[in-house]
Parts: C-alpha cells; structure tokens; sequence
C-alpha cells in the first residue's frame, strides 16, 4: 500500500492498515526505513506538522508489527534456527538470521506490548510523536502492568446506602448503569456529590432515548460538563429500546459530570472500542476492554482512586487497576462481586482478603 502522504485519511487507521500487510520481518523492516525517510524529508524541507506525524505514525506502526513477529522468534546470538520437532510447524528463524540489531528489537517488541487501544488513543490525540514519546509510553504501562488486590476493594452494596461511603474520598466515577432505571442516574449523582473529591469527575454511560431525563436529575447535584461519544463499531452499543425507533446505534453517549469547577488536562471527546468487544462473559451488558481502557486512561493517572457503583462484570475494575490507579466498587448483587473477584484473580491478583 502506498504511504505516501494523504490528508484524507486517519493516520493511525491507515497506518495499521499497511503496518498488518506485512507478512514477513524483512517486509516490516523496509516499511519502517521508507516511513523514517518520508519523515526526515518532510521535516527538511518544512513540510506541515501532520505531514510530519503521518509519517512517523506509520514508521511506528511498522515497528509494532516487527515486535509482534519478533516476539515469535527465538532470541539467539546466531546458530541454526530453533527445531519446533513438528513437520507441519514451521520453523522459525534466530535475530542473527534476519541480522535483526538488538535495540531494534527492544524498541519494537516494547512497543508492541503497549494495548492497542490505549496506543491508538495517544496517537490520535497527540500533536506530535516521535518514538522517544513512544518509548515514554510503553515505559508507563509496564510500571501499571502488574495487577495487585492491595489496591482493590469490592463488595455488596445497594447504591442508596452510598451515604456510608467516605466523603471526598474518590478522584472519579466510571460506570455503566442499568439503563432500564434512569431513576438510579439521580442517586448517582448524589453519590457523587458526596464521594468524590472538590474538582472530581463522573463519568456515566448511558443511552440516548434518556439523556434528557437523566441530564436534568443529575445537574441536580453536579456541574455538568460535556458528553463523550463512545464508539461502538459493529453496532454492539444496540438497546432493545432502540428498535422500536428503528435505530442501529453504534455509539453511546458518555456523560461527564463535575464536583464543582474541572481543572484537569484537555480531553478528547470521542473513545473508540475495538469491533464487537463487549466483555459478556460475567455479565450480559458487560463493556468492551478495549474502550473502556482508551476512557481510563484518558480522565486518570496513575494512583487515581476510581469507584464503580455498578460492577457488573469488573471492565472498569481490571482497566483501572491495569492502568495503576486504586479501584473501589460494588453491586447490589453479590454473585457479580465474586465474579469479578474470580475475574481480576485470573489475571494474576492475590486476594489477600
């Protein structure tokens, strides 16, 4: 595919596009080069900033597809290549067969391991990349990678009984309620308005037969801010409300409240989840980890205590716990807590409870 530059298109979108049409390490490596050419001449000859990132975004993009193959290959110093002891399995080849140059590798296999969501998400809100950014950020998610219970705290609790929460004790809100109950967007807010911290966020999802319902009952008690389009690819966001209307929704309306004045860092408005990822497994409207990991990370930084009143199968637990901040939620329904308890321990969590 040609890289050359076009504004037409999304740089990271495109980028992948080419990046996946690779199909061998030797491809990915002339991919990188030409992106890294296209680049440099742009910045020599003055070239307008998007040019600059369209280019660096599909040399980056090469080098996460280098990492995803080189992760399949045997790290050697040289030699034969690894014997699978299978005729029908290939073999693979040793760095020294592909002269692969072992900060390259560090490089590219670092970058791979950073989620693709989250990735996507900082490109596309970034000016300007460049791969010691990059670098910055697969640095940050390692640190956040190992999940750890001491920072997590679930239980039974029926979200009227929200007064015996600690008040001023939360930095945001995440959560999903049962839309079925617009009635509960009322007492969310007030939770709110009692757990969070002066500054805090609440951010709600919800759908949009009842936005206006639940924007008047909620301003009640925060300020609000502005509403976050959560894109749902593959029409996955679809409420059965939503065909009586004769509407395939494919995105959901993310509310986003304040307690008192918001001084945080800019926010883009618009979080992409991957294609029909919903996370059914423990819970029928369980939210997709790809998106709610993109939505995390943007509204939180590392140590962030968040609380999800409504549990449901744990999305925002492990996506806020993956992402290094301190997590607090609970159900009204005791079987979602073990469940998400039994979650969070398959990926690695000591319950020390």
């Amino acid at each position: 595919m040609d890289i050359k530059y076009d504004a037409s298109v999304v740089p990271y979108d495109h980028a992948k596009a080419v990046a996946q049409g690779c199909q061998t390490y030797e491809e990915t490596t002339t991919l990188k080069q030409e992106a890294m050419a296209l680049y440099k001449a742009a910045r020599q000859f003055k070239r307008p900033k998007a040019e600059h990132k369209y280019h660096m975004v599909h040399h980056v993009y090469a080098r996460i597809r280098s990492g995803e193959m080189l992760a399949k290959i045997e790290k050697a110093e040289g030699g034969r290549p690894r014997k699978t002891g299978s005729s029908t399995e290939p073999v693979l080849s040793t760095y020294a067969d592909l002269n692969v140059d072992k900060k390259d590798a560090f490089i590219d296999q670092s970058l791979a391991k950073i989620p693709e969501a989250i990735f996507d998400d900082r490109v596309a809100n970034t000016d300007e990349i460049t791969i010691k950014k990059c670098m910055a950020w697969a640095k940050e998610f390692k640190q956040k990678a190992d999940l750890n219970l001491d920072d997590c705290s679930l239980f039974q609790m029926d979200i009227q009984k929200y007064p015996a929460l600690e008040a001023g004790s939360v930095d945001i809100i995440i959560t999903d309620p049962p839309y079925p109950r617009p009635d509960l967007y009322e007492t969310l807010a007030q939770c709110g308005q009692h757990v969070l911290k002066d500054g805090g966020s609440l951010l709600a999802m919800a759908t949009q037969k009842i936005l206006y319902e639940i924007h008047a009952s909620m301003s009640k008690y925060l300020e609000y801010q502005w509403t976050i389009a959560y894109l749902t690819p593959g029409g996955q966001s679809a409420w059965m409300p939503h065909v009586e209307y004769n509407v395939n929704t494919f995105w959901k309306p993310v509310l986003w409240f304040v307690k008192g004045k918001y001084s945080g860092r800019h926010i883009g408005d618009v979080v992409k989840s991957a294609v029909n990822d919903n996370q059914k497994a423990l819970h029928f409207w369980g939210q997709s980890v790809s998106g709610f990991l993109s939505l995390v990370d943007r509204f939180t930084t590392s140590g962030d205590m968040v609380l999800d009143p409504f549990l449901g199968g744990g999305t925002t637990a492990f996506c806020a716990l993956k992402l290094g901040c301190k997590f607090q939620g609970f159900d009204i329904d005791e079987k979602y807590v073990f469940q998400t308890l039994e979650y969070l321990n398959q990926w690695g969590y000591k319950d020390d409870a």
